[in-house]
């Protein structure tokens, strides 16, 4: 199921503010677990995100994309101190000088479906290349790990994209699930490997959820790729363009 709109809230913690946050499922034992100190290791617009023992979590402002390590806020975010400390621990995330509290928790996990439709996959892709990139094998999977610029770079996107969807669509990606997990790192940005674990556990921003849910039929196809689309410079194209192709993949499989 998809979050509802965050609802904006504050506490207090002595005299400084704690600012409260919709937090995803997949960072709830790490948020409430023994205390653990990081730095802030990348920023886009309106996000900043730390890593702390060789993992990253966020601090989302209201504009930025929801990404599945982020602790998401209803505001404008705040000034962050780039060279602050970043902690995580005993239900708080602080970062350059914020902490944030969870309000709410979110499942960001995209829900098993049953094969996508034919006719949705060809409407939204019918723009763009479809199975162009060989996939699923690790062999493809390796040349698209750190491909490109950026905090998250497209190859990276387009196996994330693909990772999300073959999860739900049930297709049978476990050994590539664990190669993601125990060689992203060496290969690409600490962030982008950070989501592309999560996209291997079928976690993803509510943008391609709602996109993928539209391939099995569930929602307005072309609205989902649309808003999917506005993503980032690239990125939600990159995310599209792996999604269809686990689709076309599902489509194969259950025609077999």
């Amino acid at each position: 199921m998809l979050p509802m709109r965050d609802q904006p809230r504050s506490s207090r913690e002595g005299s400084a503010p704690v600012l409260v946050a919709t937090v995803p499922l997949g960072v709830r034992a790490w948020l409430a677990g023994p205390d653990r100190v990081g730095r802030v290791v990348g920023h886009v617009e309106n996000a900043w995100y730390a890593e702390i023992d060789g993992r990253i979590v966020a601090l989302l402002g209201l504009r930025a994309v929801r990404v599945p390590c982020g602790l998401a806020l209803a505001v404008e975010l705040p000034t962050v101190d780039p060279c602050g400390p970043a902690r995580i621990g005993g239900g708080r995330f602080s970062v350059g000088g914020l902490t944030v509290c969870a309000g709410r928790f979110v499942d960001r996990r995209v829900p098993r479906l049953t094969p996508p439709r034919l006719t949705v996959l060809r409407l939204t892709a019918a723009d763009r290349s479809v199975g162009s990139t060989g996939l699923p094998g690790l062999a493809a999977a390796g040349t698209l790990v750190g491909r490109g610029a950026g905090l998250t770079p497209e190859g990276d996107d387009v196996l994330a994209g693909f990772l999300v969807a073959a999860v739900a669509f049930g297709l049978p990606v476990e050994p590539l699930r664990r190669w993601v997990c125990s060689t992203a790192r060496q290969r690409t940005t600490a962030v982008s490997a950070a989501l592309l674990e999560h996209a291997a556990d079928g976690e993803a921003i509510p943008e391609l959820a709602a996109y993928v849910l539209a391939l099995a039929g569930y929602g307005d196809a072309t609205g989902a790729y649309e808003r999917l689309a506005a993503v980032g410079h690239s990125s939600g194209r990159a995310l599209a363009r792996g999604a269809d192709e686990a689709a076309l993949h599902a489509l194969t499989r259950a025609a077999a």
